[in-house]
Formats: C-alpha cells, sequence, structure tokens
C-alpha cells in the first residue's frame, strides 16, 4: 500500500504543480488586463454616465454605429445613403463606416441598450481584443507571463493609443499582431492556410478602420521585405546559397540577395506542394471571398471620389507625416515634452510611446546577442525602421512622396497615426527586453529593481493617463432639446416633406451642432442638409448659411449642386427647408421662390 501510495505522489504532485503554474502564468496576464480595462472603466465614472472623447468624433462615431445597426436591423434600406448632407449620394462613404466592429454594438443594442451606452462597450470590446491578440501572439512566441502582460498592456493602452482617443474609430487594431504573426509563421513553417489566415486577418482590419488597413498593409510589406534577411529557418536549398564568412563583402552580398529574392517563392512552393487538394481549393475559394469583400468595401469609395473629386493634397498630407520631435510629444503623458516647436494638428503628433517602453527597446538594441525567436524581433525591428524611415519628414522632404500618386498614399491625411500600428513591433520589442532582464543573471536583487521600475513606469504612464470625455447625459439633452425644437417648427410649418438646416448658436461649435442636427435627422427620419464627416462636398455649404441675409441663396444654389450630383430636378429643398435658430429670420419668406 505504501508503495502505491508514494508512486501515486510521484505522479500527481508534479501535474498539480504544472497546472498551478499555467494557473500562476495566466493570472499574471490577466492582472495586465484587468488594470488597463480597470482605467478605461473609471475614467466612464462609477455609473458610466461619461462617454469616452468629445462632443464631435465620439458622437460622429456613434452615428455610424447606429446607422450600421438601423441598416442591419431593417431600420433604413440603404446603407450608403444617410439623411445629413441631404441629398448627397453615398455619403456614408465620406469616412470610415466600421462595418468590421458594428456587428459588436449591435449586440448590444439590439438587447435594448441606449445608444450612448452600446457605444461604451463598442469602445471597450476593442481594447479588450487588441490586447487579446496582442498577448496571444507574444504567448506563441512562448515568452513570460510578465513579459506578455506588459507587451500587451503597451500595444492595447499605450500613451499613443490614448492620445488618440478623441479618435475612436481608431480602436480596433487587434487583427495587426495577427496579421504579422501568420506571415512570420507562415515563412517559418510553410503552410497554405497560413496564407488565408494572413489575408482574412488584413481583410477584417480595413472592415474595422480603413486608416489601421492602410497602415498593415505597409507593414506586411516592410515584414515581406526584412523576413528573408532574418530567416527563421533554412532549407538546403538556401543554405546552399548562403555565403561563407571568409569570402569577398560583394560575392557575400549577392548570395544574401539571391538567397533574399529566393525566399518568398521557395516558401510558396512548398506551402502548395505540401498542401492536400481539399485545403487548396479551400483556400483558393478564401482567397476569392477575401477579395470580393475588400472589392465590396473599395468600390463605393472610389465611386465617391470620382463622384466628388475627394482627395488630399501635397500640403494636408504634409503636415501629417511625422517629424523626429513627434515621437517625443505627449502633451498629457508624464514624460513626453509638452512644450516643443509649433506643428500642424499639434494633436495628431503625439507619438512619444512612454519613458519605459522607450527604455526597453534602447535595452533591446543595445544588449547583446538579445533572445530572438526565429527571427521574429529582428524582423520587427527592421520593419519598424523601414516604416519610421518612410514616413519620417525632414525640413519638408519626406520618402512618402515618392509614393504620394500610388493608390491610398494620397488619401491619407494623418500619416502620423501610423504610430497605432507601429506601437506592435514595439510592444515586440519591449516583450523581449522584459525576458532578456528577467533571464539575465536570474536571482540578483538589481536586476529585479530594474525590471520592477520599468514595468511599473509603462503601467503608470497609462493607468494614470488623464482621459477626455463627455457627459452623457449633456450629449443626450442636446439632442433631446433639438428633436423637440424640430418637431414644434415642423408642426407650425404645414410642410409635408421638411428639410431641416440648423444654424448653431452663440458660444457652440458647428461641427457639435452639426452632430446634433445628424443625430435628431437620424432618430425622425427627417433629413436635413447640415453635416459632419471626414469628406463633404466641394465648396462652402454651412458657411454660407448661418445669416437670414445670405441664407436663401445659399440654398438655391445648394439646390443645383445637388441636383448636379444626383440627376434630380423636382427636390424643392428650399420650399421644404426648416430653418433653426435664425434669429429675426421668416421661415415664411426663405421657402419662397
Amino acid at each position: 500500500m505504501c508503495v502505491k501510495t508514494k508512486s501515486h505522489r510521484r505522479h500527481v504532485i508534479p501535474a498539480q504543480k504544472s497546472s498551478l503554474r499555467v494557473a500562476a502564468d495566466y493570472a499574471i496576464i490577466l492582472i495586465f488586463l484587468i488594470l488597463g480595462m480597470g482605467s478605461l472603466i473609471r475614467s466612464m465614472g462609477a455609473s458610466f454616465l461619461f462617454v469616452p472623447g468629445d462632443l464631435l468624433d465620439a458622437r460622429f462615431n456613434n452615428y455610424v454605429l447606429e446607422h450600421v445597426w438601423q441598416w442591419l436591423s431593417g431600420r433604413v434600406d440603404a446603407l450608403w445613403e444617410t439623411n445629413f448632407y441631404y441629398p448627397y449620394p453615398m455619403v456614408f462613404a465620406f469616412s470610415d463606416n466600421l462595418l468590421g466592429s458594428a456587428p459588436f454594438y449591435a449586440a448590444v443594442r439590439a438587447i435594448g441598450f441606449s445608444r450612448e451606452s452600446a457605444f461604451q462597450f463598442w469602445y471597450l470590446f476593442g481594447y479588450l481584443l487588441n490586447y487579446l491578440s496582442a498577448a496571444f501572439v507574444l504567448r506563441r512566441l512562448r515568452l513570460s507571463p510578465l513579459a506578455v502582460g506588459t507587451g500587451a498592456f503597451f500595444f492595447a493602452f499605450g500613451l499613443p493609443m490614448f492620445a488618440q482617443e478623441g479618435h475612436p474609430q481608431l480602436v480596433y487594431r487587434c487583427c495587426i499582431p495577427l496579421a504579422c504573426y501568420f506571415l512570420w509563421s507562415f515563412a517559418r513553417r510553410p503552410r497554405l492556410w497560413k496564407t488565408l489566415v494572413f489575408l482574412a486577418a488584413l481583410t477584417w482590419q480595413f472592415f474595422f478602420t480603413v486608416y489601421m488597413g492602410f497602415f498593415l498593409s505597409l507593414m506586411a510589406i516592410a515584414l515581406f521585405c526584412a523576413i528573408p534577411f532574418c530567416p527563421p529557418s533554412q532549407t538546403l536549398s538556401e543554405t546552399a546559397v548562403l555565403p561563407l564568412k571568409d569570402e569577398p563583402v560583394l560575392r557575400r552580398t549577392m548570395k544574401k540577395a539571391v538567397a533574399a529574392l529566393r525566399f518568398w517563392p521557395g516558401r510558396l512552393r512548398d506551402a502548395w506542394r505540401s498542401a492536400s487538394s481539399l485545403e487548396k481549393v479551400f483556400c483558393l475559394m478564401g482567397f476569392l471571398f477575401c477579395l470580393a469583400l475588400l472589392w465590396a468595401l473599395f468600390g463605393p469609395y472610389l465611386a465617391v471620389s470620382k463622384l466628388y473629386g475627394f482627395g488630399r493634397g501635397r500640403d494636408d498630407v504634409a503636415n501629417g507625416l511625422p517629424r523626429l520631435g513627434s515621437y517625443l510629444i505627449a502633451d498629457r503623458g508624464f514624460f513626453g515634452l509638452k512644450v516643443l516647436w509649433d506643428l500642424p494638428s499639434r494633436h495628431e503628433h503625439q507619438l512619444f510611446p512612454g519613458l519605459g517602453v522607450c527604455l526597453l527597446v534602447l535595452i533591446s538594441l543595445l544588449w547583446k546577442n538579445p533572445p530572438d525567436r526565429a527571427g521574429f524581433r529582428r524582423s520587427h525591428l527592421m520593419m519598424l525602421g523601414l516604416l519610421m524611415l518612410l514616413t519620417l519628414s525632414v525640413g519638408g522632404k519626406s520618402l512618402y512622396f515618392f509614393f504620394y500618386d500610388w493608390p491610398g498614399f494620397n488619401s491619407i491625411r494623418a500619416v502620423n497615426r501610423i504610430q497605432l500600428a507601429l506601437m506592435w513591433p514595439l510592444a515586440v520589442m519591449a516583450a523581449f527586453s522584459i525576458d532578456v532582464i528577467r533571464r539575465a543573471d536570474s536571482g540578483r536583487f538589481r536586476f529585479d529593481i530594474v525590471l520592477g521600475v520599468l514595468v511599473a513606469l509603462t503601467l503608470a504612464e497609462s493607468l494614470f493617463y488623464p482621459h477626455v470625455v463627455y457627459s452623457k447625459i449633456e450629449g443626450q439633452e442636446r439632442v433631446a432639446a433639438l428633436r423637440r425644437q424640430t418637431e414644434m417648427a415642423i408642426e407650425a410649418s404645414g410642410v409635408a416633406d421638411p428639410v431641416l438646416v440648423v444654424r448653431h448658436k452663440e458660444g457652440d461649435t458647428w461641427m457639435a451642432n452639426a452632430i446634433d442636427t445628424m443625430l435628431v435627422s437620424q432618430e425622425t427620419g427627417i433629413p436635413t442638409i447640415n453635416g459632419y464627416s471626414g469628406n463633404g462636398p466641394a465648396y462652402p455649404i454651412m458657411e454660407w448659411m448661418h445669416s437670414c441675409e445670405t441664407l436663401p441663396g445659399a440654398l438655391d444654389f445648394y439646390s443645383l449642386k445637388a441636383e448636379e450630383f444626383t440627376g434630380l430636378t423636382d427636390l424643392n429643398i428650399r420650399q421644404r427647408i426648416i430653418p433653426l435658430n435664425y434669429i429675426g429670420c421668416v421661415p415664411d419668406l426663405i421657402r419662397s421662390p
């Protein structure tokens, strides 16, 4: 009996220790997630009375999500048509459509939550997905739980992301780690299905937000170029052309170039040969499906760009390119520069990743022979360097303008938002540095102190960040008051098919007023001339509609341009107009021809 008992203990106790260790590992990773999500939830108040962002872009994105929800639930017939900038066609394609993340919002709306509450859930869920995707990839690299938690925390909750909280459409970035990982994984062990997963991640990121999809495309191209010079593994055919150390420099360089050129064709060939017939058919069908989805997404944007002549001028793009100083600015952070030379759209140049992350990246660069995972860290470092070099503006000059005429490059105004994508290679560098310090002279107290300080810095800069929020009650009351005013004016006018135009009140901004009007229009189904979006009609509309004297002429000109874009001649916008907040105006005189 004793022998059996001892034997039993020898088999059970190690298993118990192993399971406890796994549980402890995941507990550490979970703690980082709880800290990050807790800081966001705390900024919303005890009763969730505050909404992340401001009365402008946050509510505009809420409008976009609500429009998709109404389309999914059958409340509106056409996805690409909206009631603002009436009657211009395909107005929904003037900005990001958030189709990739709107189902999360729709699910909360479907169970009865309000528009603003559903937006809060949608916002938090984006951060959750970002953390989980980064943690999944870092864990797959067999990094320590502390390294996984630190890297994933920075990617999800780092300073550059919080600096853009006024643009919540940029939150969803969870496909970036996945796409980069599966591209590297394909290079390490070629399997045809990995290419499909990569393309699916890229496609979904475009559906999340076009900005991040474009930046992920650049990252994939840079990683594609970097991986052959940091090969995860070497086949026999590749080693035959690898250079020897005692060969002349020119010959070694030529052999490296040949090996790099052969790298991806060889991987694709190996993946195709190892795939079964069923896998080949499935992957080809998946490729076509992803391409069809991308065409369905970009088709309306291409049509709108052609119809309205949208595009970004070189000056607009130049203002949005990062400068060297941009990487040091964090006006709301602890250690970033608060005072620097004037920059156009300074709020877009808040690219400082935080002192803790900067120190971790510096350690990764200076450490002699830092650990790697089959070229993963080195290839991501090269990708980071290539994209920073591509987008950097020095004295008004940038390599980016060599590609300005390529599709997509001249459509991106705020190129400096690429830092939100580059947070992934920075997170990778930081995570590997944590492992370097943790494993160096293990057990020495000074290394534990250094590690604790660096992790604490990385956490503190985000956990104590002063978030921008607006009152949910204020936003709801603004819309409710304008709706009551609208309904009374329509009832008094007797107009059967009204069109709304609202002048902003003193002390308010035309943009906040435009979004108020858009939300009222969305709730009531009454079209409005007011509008706010990433693009707009190619002439000043609302500037001409700020006074009674210019309003009739502005409406006539607006009608002529609307007829030009729609091909309709019986719009009668001026006769249907309901003007609000125009002091001293007589609505009947404005509506008279």
